[in-house]
């Protein structure tokens, strides 16, 4: 039900909450060219009225689609990448009117939330300013990455899901690293010769662009190494 003075009616599946609904939006912003927030000549609509389950979110429903049977892995592989920023991903794909956004950076937020929130715990680590508890928590998150590479291989054989072999491998090799880090950090042993240096490169080549995607947990990580060559 488009009203008159407006030249376009976007109308949304069922998202979950309204940080899905402006993610959504964000995304087909950046994808389309458009100026959607505050734009008087675009209406949106919501098909929906009242609260969903966060599973019933266009985003979940997207990454259900591409691994079925490993939605977990691939959730726990989605928490720590967000797209190429700007006009990165038109270097990599041609994007037309009728291109399908289908894979895997279409189906993560702009932002990872779960970065952010490690970043954060990496910081306190490093400053000093933790409990033992949170040091806990690093050390079961970057367990869990290190482990999702081979839970989630299965689906990686999917061929939309192909492509990201290699930013999930780079989760588990990097969550590896960080786990090092932790522990010497912890222990406070002597590290072996060059160790930091040869740690930070590796990283290093992980943050770049992979099949559209960043891997946003590599740099808190690096300042976890950095931490263990001071």
């Amino acid at each position: 039900y488009r009203l008159g003075s407006q030249w376009i009616c976007l109308v949304l599946p069922p998202v979950g909450s309204a940080r899905s609904a402006i993610e959504l939006l964000t995304c087909i912003g950046m994808y389309t060219g458009l100026e959607i927030f505050l734009n008087p000549k675009i209406q949106i609509q919501v098909c929906s009225a009242g609260k969903l389950n966060a599973t019933h979110s266009a985003l979940h429903a997207m990454k259900e689609r591409l691994a079925p049977q490993h939605f977990e892995a691939l959730r726990t592989l989605g928490t720590t990448i967000e797209p190429v920023k700007g006009y990165s991903r038109s270097g990599t794909q041609k994007y037309g009117a009728d291109a399908p956004l289908n894979r895997l950076p279409d189906a993560v937020p702009p932002e990872s939330l779960e970065g952010r929130k490690f970043a954060r715990l990496v910081d306190r680590i490093v400053a000093g300013t933790v409990s033992d508890d949170d040091v806990a928590v690093a050390r079961d998150t970057m367990i869990d990455w290190k482990l999702n590479h081979d839970r989630l291989s299965p689906a990686l054989q999917n061929s939309l899901l192909s492509e990201d072999s290699l930013v999930s491998q780079n989760l588990s090799t990097a969550a590896t690293i960080g786990l090092q880090a932790l522990d010497m950090l912890g222990s406070r042993a002597s590290v072996p010769a060059g160790w930091a240096d040869q740690q930070m490169a590796q990283l290093e080549a992980m943050k770049k662009g992979q099949s559209e995607l960043l891997l946003v947990v590599v740099t808190p990580i690096q300042k976890l190494v950095q931490a263990v060559g001071k």
